[in-house]
């Protein structure tokens, strides 16, 4: 596994997320993908501009990871940006 991917899952990549939360500081929502097992696998951090609330499933494209978990953002904003 390289740097770019974390549990399988590559920079670039769409997934179905669901969304659990929403940390203030980080003006980042946090969800986990249908894959992932609760208490197991890392989380997906999403830094949007949407309102989102616990249990919303959003599309989100993989933009980076640190060691357990991954970065992304709404594929609706990722794909206006570029």
């Amino acid at each position: 596994s390289s740097d770019v991917c974390s549990s399988d899952l590559c920079v670039g990549e769409k997934l179905l997320v669901m969304i659990e939360g929403y940390l203030p500081d980080e003006h980042a929502y946090v969800g986990r993908t249908y894959m992932d097992a609760p208490g197991i696998d890392g989380y997906i951090f999403i830094k949007s501009g949407e309102a989102l609330m616990s249990g919303d499933f959003a599309e989100a494209v993989v933009t980076g990871s640190d060691e357990y978990d991954l970065i992304g953002e709404l594929y609706e904003e990722h794909e206006s940006a570029e």
